[in-house]
């Protein structure tokens, strides 16, 4: 990642019959056999970060460019999510592009993704698309397109191609991902207040999808994100009275803050006891992988349309039965590499938070990709950036992408302090500390209040004098250019000049109207 290497794979090896992976345990990706290390963002706009042309380039950089900093190399993205923006529909519910500015919206990602030798996981939908909140247009044209395949291929055809056809080859594409936890929507597992379809629509829709995908990009890849080892897998898991017998011991304290993560996380209010009728209930059908190769196919009949490698969540809630912590990946007897998607960076039945990461790479795991960058309830950014250290620092050669990025400069106003105040006409010194860890600074720039530009030095040392400032609060940040053209902004420093302009706030062409009211006491 920072460097160019010749990277061997390290771990566990699981012999497969996938001659893609050079280990059952790792994920091909840029040529290379790697633990994805990183965190789900999901979203910086729930179901809009494509398709309107207002994506957030600049949060997306710096995302991306502080897990490029911690050694991660992997970032889940959800992109149509409920349909509400993208793909773009014609009034009788038929998909007929991608929708004006997808495409570009995802290449734009895309390429600040890989100039951070971070690889994008982008996951088309999720059960939230059949959400009985949706309106009604929203909600029938997502269920004709699982339930009726003149919907499902007018999708394939219109957006999904397209989408996979210019993308193609793209560096920074690890996997499409059909769908987030499609079985919330099913009849089999679904929550109360989404819509329902039956597990086998889901199932040939992810089959016909993943066909298309793999005979327009053949060196793509595909996966799904199962909501929980019930759905993908046919080993029997341990009774449901051990996980309530778990729960049972949490405080009262710990139960709330699940109760509160659970609603959060799918929108719905339940207490943990409800949480386990819940599991019980999908449990009583037993576990049962619906996206192995046999059984996609059957149900789409598309030969083509398998994945590549298993993605499923995790949630405490589900105690220590179906736990990735609590069992190896062989314990699951799957026969594709399987990457642990979504969990919380929380002590987890004695698995401290700290050590989750660690866990998952030793027991023959393919990836842990924490929920989420935006959604801190569950995980922090510090934790989540701790974990991929741990990684990079003991593991590098399994999560170290062969990249161009190198490394990106490093910048720090350090003086003035912040809330320094100054009087009325003084000159304000400004100075900083630039460095390039694989190069040189070519460039810093000052900046008041983001883009106001103060001047800019091509050497050090980077110390500027502002003169003439107007009285005012100001914001100061550098900028750092390195040889490459890399940039980072420093840390912000807040500054008073003299005495800032006063705002009045009046109701200058105010009349009263209406009739007063006169309270008295009796």
């Amino acid at each position: 990642m920072k460097k160019l290497l010749v990277c061997l794979g390290i771990g566990l090896i699981f012999l497969t019959g996938q001659t893609a992976y050079a280990q059952g345990s790792r994920i091909r990706y840029n040529n290379q056999d790697l633990f994805l290390s990183g965190a789900n963002l999901a979203w910086l706009n729930f179901a809009g970060d494509i398709g309107r042309g207002d994506t957030d380039l600049n949060s997306f950089a710096d995302i991306l460019l502080q897990m490029h900093d911690h050694g991660g190399n992997a970032l889940r993205w959800w992109l149509h999510t409920n349909g509400a923006v993208s793909p773009q529909f014609d009034n009788a519910g038929l998909v007929i592009g991608p929708g004006n500015g997808t495409i570009q919206d995802l290449k734009n990602v895309l390429d600040l993704a890989w100039e951070r030798e971070i690889g994008l996981k982008l996951c088309l939908w999720s059960f939230d698309m059949l959400r009985a909140s949706n309106n009604a247009t929203v909600l029938n044209r997502n269920m004709l397109m699982l339930t009726d395949t003149t919907y499902t291929r007018a999708y394939i055809n219109n957006s999904l191609i397209p989408m996979v056809d210019f993308l193609k080859g793209h560096p920074a594409i690890i996997a499409w991902e059909i769908f987030n936890e499609p079985e919330g929507m099913s009849n089999e597992f679904g929550w109360a207040d989404i819509r329902h379809v039956p597990m086998s629509n889901i199932q040939r829709f992810i089959n016909l999808c993943a066909g298309a995908i793999h005979r327009t990009d053949t060196t793509a890849q595909v996966t799904s994100g199962a909501w929980s080892f019930l759905a993908l897998t046919d080993v029997p898991t341990t009774s449901f009275a051990k996980i309530g017998a778990e729960l049972a011991q949490l405080s009262l304290t710990e139960k709330a803050q699940m109760e509160a993560r659970f609603a959060q996380k799918y929108g719905i209010s339940l207490s943990v006891e409800e949480i386990v009728r819940h599991l019980q209930r999908a449990a009583s059908q037993a576990n049962y992988n619906y996206y192995s190769d046999s059984r996609l196919i059957a149900e789409g009949g598309d030969v083509d349309g398998t994945l590549d490698f298993y993605s499923v969540h995790y949630y405490d809630w589900a105690g220590t039965a179906l736990s990735p912590f609590h069992h190896p990946a062989t314990r699951w007897e799957l026969d594709k590499p399987l990457v642990v998607a979504e969990f919380a960076m929380q002590n987890t039945f004695g698995v401290l938070k700290g050590d989750l990461f660690k866990t998952l790479f030793n027991t023959g795991y393919a990836g842990a990709l924490p929920w989420s960058w935006t959604d801190v309830n569950f995980s922090s950014h510090a934790d989540m950036l701790a974990g991929m250290q741990y990684l990079w620092d003991n593991f590098r050669p399994a999560v170290d992408v062969n990249g161009i990025g190198g490394d990106w400069p490093l910048v720090t106003i350090t003086s003035p302090a912040s809330d320094t105040e100054f009087p009325d006409g003084a000159d304000v010194t400004i100075a900083a500390e630039a460095s390039d860890n694989d190069g040189a600074v070519v460039l810093v720039e000052f900046f008041a209040s983001d883009t106001l530009k103060i001047g800019e030095l091509y050497a050090a040392p980077y110390t500027i004098t502002w003169s003439n400032i107007p009285p005012n609060v100001y914001t100061l940040m550098a900028v750092a250019t390195d040889d490459q053209g890399h940039q980072r902004k420093s840390n912000r420093v807040t500054i008073k000049v003299g005495a800032p302009p006063m705002t009045r706030l009046e109701a200058e062409t105010a009349s009263r109207t209406g009739t007063p009211m006169v309270i008295s006491d009796p």
